[in-house]
């Protein structure tokens, strides 16, 4: 994941899976992202048939820089799809 890239202005975003938000080896991730990037959305879709041939748990992930960040009381935003 290259945040550090992103331009001062820039978000980036991906579609991962949720099991990085709850499990234990998502924590190194969790951890990275509390250092380096500043989640703006989360979008998880749970269980969701979002992909018709693949059994998966995706959410949208966007992340701005924390390096570029203007710090104010606004938090991330979430929304969880349900089926």
């Amino acid at each position: 994941m290259e945040i550090k890239n992103v331009r001062a202005d820039g978000r980036m975003g991906m579609i991962v899976a949720n099991k990085w938000m709850r499990s234990g080896y998502g924590e190194r991730l969790r951890d990275f992202l509390q250092r380096t990037g500043r989640p703006l959305e989360i979008i998880d879709f749970g269980h969701s048939p979002i992909f018709p041939d693949a059994d998966t748990f995706p959410c949208i992930l966007i992340v701005r820089n924390r390096e570029t960040i203007i710090w104010s009381t606004s938090s991330c935003s979430s929304c969880e799809i349900v089926r």
